[in-house]
């Protein structure tokens, strides 16, 4: 079954942290992804299909990241559709965001994760693999030689 992933949804307001993303994880990981640079239209993709992980920026100008996580998942609980909301890891760019902030995102449930900006590929790689379910990655086993082939092209 390896290859036929769940799409990932990415939403960041920048488009070039966007196209970094979505052809590192594309390279390497899972074959289809979804980008937004507009929180109001990842809402409504997020909404419209099922997604194995999420990527939310949390300086996203109009509905920061763990904003729209929070509705999806109040959404989510009360349509009671009984389909899980994917995990999320959330992209912090910003400085003037804590780490007594970021630490109690964590602990928020189904958060997986925070990856600081600027972005290495290793990490990205690493956090989402362990996000992912096995099953959908497209290299089937995340090894080390993959992983170090990553740190090179960093």
């Amino acid at each position: 079954m390896a290859g036929r992933s769940l799409p990932v949804l990415i939403a960041d307001p920048s488009v070039l942290n966007l196209r970094f993303l979505r052809e590192t994880m594309s390279g390497f990981l899972v074959s289809h992804i979804d980008t937004s640079s507009d929180a109001k239209y990842a809402f409504e993709l997020a909404l419209k299909k099922k997604y194995g992980l999420f990527l939310f920026n949390l300086s996203m100008p109009d509905l920061p990241g763990a904003l729209l996580y929070d509705l999806l998942r109040r959404v989510d609980e009360h349509a009671q559709r009984g389909k899980r909301l994917p995990p999320v890891l959330f992209i912090v760019d910003d400085k003037s965001i804590n780490q007594g902030e970021i630490a109690n995102l964590v602990r928020e449930p189904g958060v997986r994760g925070v990856l600081r900006a600027p972005i290495k590929i290793q990490r990205l790689l690493e956090q989402v693999t362990d996000c992912v379910d096995s099953r959908y990655l497209k290299t089937s086993v995340m090894g080390p030689r993959v992983l170090r082939a990553a740190g090179r092209a960093a």
